[in-house]
Order: structure tokens, then sequence, then C-alpha cells
């Protein structure tokens, strides 16, 4: 996921950041997507080869 990544929440005036519940869901939130991919990518096959 890439981008500033808020949400409304109850009476709040404004958006909060809600980056740190996404990590904890399992997410890979990064608010610049550059250079990231290869990185994910790498993760990713590095969880496959331990299954």
């Amino acid at each position: 996921m890439g981008g500033i990544l808020n949400q409304k929440v109850g009476d709040a005036a404004l958006p909060i950041d809600v980056t740190a519940n996404l990590k904890e869901l399992g997410f890979h939130p990064s608010p610049k997507l550059e250079g990231r991919f290869r990185k994910l990518l790498e993760q990713d096959m590095m969880s496959l080869n331990r299954k």
C-alpha cells in the first residue's frame, strides 16, 4: 500500500494516521513505493521458501 494512509475516526476533526494499525494487520504501508517493490518481492520470496 502506498500513499498517506489516514482514516476519519469518531468525532475527531481531522483524519488520523493509521499506518501502525495497518502494520499490525500485516500490510507493508509506505508513503513512497519507489524502490520498495524489490524489497517486498524479496520478503515474499523468503516467506515462500520457508514453507
